[in-house]
This record gives C-alpha cells, sequence and structure tokens, in this order.
C-alpha cells in the first residue's frame, strides 16, 4: 500500500495474560486504508482468482479446483474490500514475566477487532489484547 492512502492511528491497549495478570500500556498500530487501496489489493485478490482458474481450466478433473480457488479468491476480495481497519502491529510489557516486546497479529491485514489473542515472545504465555478506548 502507498503511505498517501493510508492513516495509521495509535490506540492505547490493556494486555491480560492466561493466568489473570492484567497491565495497561501496551499500544496497537491501527492502519486505514482509503478506499482506493483496498480497491487496489482487493482487484490483486481478484486477478490472482481468474489467473489460477484459467491456469486449472485445461486439466480434466482438476479444473474443479479452479473454480473453487477463484471462488474462494473472490470472498477473500469482497472481505479485503470490506476491511476499513488492519491492525498491523502490537507492543506493550507482558503481565506474565514483565518484559517489554512486540507481539504477532499476523501478516497485517487481520481486521481490527478487540480483543485480539496472541502470546508473548519470551514467556510464550497467551495473551487477550483489548481496546482501552473504542476504534
Amino acid at each position: 500500500m502507498r503511505s498517501e492512502n493510508v492513516e495509521v492511528e495509535a490506540i492505547p491497549l490493556r494486555i491480560r495474560a492466561s493466568s489473570g495478570a492484567t497491565v495497561e500500556g501496551g499500544q496497537a498500530q491501527v492502519v486505514r486504508p482509503s478506499l482506493v487501496a483496498r480497491a487496489r489489493r482487493s482487484f490483486g485478490w481478484l486477478a490472482g482468482g481468474v489467473l489460477g482458474g484459467l491456469l486449472f481450466l485445461p486439466v480434466p478433473l482438476v479444473h474443479f479446483f479452479g473454480v473453487v480457488f477463484f471462488l474462494v479468491m473472490s470472498v477473500v476480495a469482497v472481505k479485503t474490500l470490506g476491511t476499513t481497519a488492519v491492525l498491523r502491529a502490537a507492543k506493550g510489557p507482558c503481565p506474565a514475566c514483565g518484559r517489554e516486546g512486540s507481539f504477532f497479529l499476523g501478516l497485517g491485514w487481520r481486521p481490527a477487532k478487540f480483543p485480539a489473542t496472541t502470546s508473548c515472545k519470551h514467556c510464550s504465555i497467551g495473551l487477550t489484547l483489548t481496546a482501552i478506548e473504542e476504534i
């Protein structure tokens, strides 16, 4: 995505460990891509679905997989177009071990919905991230 097509917002987080310990002071980075940026990304998914479907078309019996591939990519394209906020990154202290770190939230296209689950890379305990203020 091009930087002029996105708006980046920092959201304060409450981090809760699976052991029950809670700490505030985390921060999530929420990216809001413009309609043009989402349309470009969505078109890429759709074009990939059409190309994949066409590659499977001439092969007997396997061409059914091409139709399924095209349908799945079409659904991904529609979901991409409709996703107005994306969780890009999160960081903060782990309530269990107390170490500061970043938390894995996927590959950068996860819709911004809280609570989000992840784990601490230092102690591997499960964490639940909750936005302190609404997004």
